[in-house]
């Protein structure tokens, strides 16, 4: 029994890139522009041909004619080619256009994952921050208290009140919000670590006093 032979599909061209594209439709507007300006050189010549041709009955001008003749179907039939290959071209640079539209779509859908990651960590970060300043703040109020319950009366409710606001806006002002609170002078900027070694020095100078008048 007789096989039918299958006729294999031919595979689809691949899609050029949009440079590519461009360059092949530029090349066939200038083989256009040629063919246009080769096609006006014809009717000169068939115009100048055809008078002596028909006009004399020059034989060698008929013989030429016949020539131009020729060459005008040529040329017409090239720009018939050219057209339509311009067409096909230009169909080609729109679907190359798709294809790379479509891949920066991805690419931009990729960096605004990315994007949003960085977002979600950062608002984690910051809430851990903000929960450490909170958690902190509680320690800075508790050992203040303790102090004074002590009876140490440095740094006073006020000075931790007053210092850990200054601290708290130094900060703020070195991110996004810093439109959000009072800017402080430079020389009002402090941080928590160099407002407390402040403390502990008169701390430190104060009971050394104390203890060299127990000595005496």
């Amino acid at each position: 029994m007789a096989t039918t032979k299958q006729t294999a599909t031919p595979k689809p061209p691949a899609i050029p890139t949009v440079s590519d594209a461009e360059r092949v439709i530029a090349d066939l507007e200038k083989q256009r522009a040629i063919l246009l300006e080769e096609r006006a050189a014809d009717d000169t010549d068939m115009s100048r041909i055809a008078y002596a041709a028909h006009a004399h009955h020059d034989p060698e001008a008929t013989r030429q004619l016949d020539e131009v003749t020729e060459r005008v179907i040529r040329h017409e039939q090239r720009l018939k080619e050219v057209a339509a290959a311009l067409e096909t071209a230009k169909r080609v640079l729109a679907q190359a256009q798709a294809v790379e539209a479509r891949k920066a779509e991805r690419a931009k859908a990729g960096e605004l994952k990315a994007a949003f990651e960085r977002l979600k960590l950062a608002a984690r970060m910051l809430d851990d921050a903000l929960a450490v300043l909170v958690e902190a703040g509680d320690e800075i109020h508790t050992a203040v208290d303790t102090l004074h319950v002590a009876g140490w009366d440095h740094p006073t409710g006020q000075q931790a009140l007053s210092f850990g606001e200054r601290a708290i806006r130094t900060a703020i002002m070195q991110t996004m919000w810093s439109r959000c609170v009072e800017r402080l002078a430079p020389n009002e900027r402090v941080s928590f670590s160099h407002v407390v070694s402040q403390w502990q020095q008169v701390f430190e100078r104060r009971l050394g006093e104390l203890q060299k008048e127990e000595a005496a």
